[in-house]
């Protein structure tokens, strides 16, 4: 698909695309698909994305959000 992925020293991941890394052009085509769907998500909130808060645990102790 050539993409690549590179973990940054905070911990965070950087996806890079690269046509030429790509087994084939349909590859290719499937990567920056992936990658133009990877930057939506990238730009909508947690509460678009579905990501709901759960808890949190502080000193080995968990709370329930909210």
């Amino acid at each position: 698909m050539g993409i690549s992925v590179l973990t940054l020293p905070d911990g965070r991941v950087q996806l890079l695309y690269t046509t030429n890394t790509a087994i084939s052009p349909r590859d290719a085509a499937e990567g920056l698909t992936f990658m133009r769907e990877m930057s939506k998500w990238n730009t909508l909130g947690d509460m678009e994305n579905g990501v709901v808060a759960a808890g949190i645990k502080i000193n080995d102790k968990i709370l329930p959000a909210g």
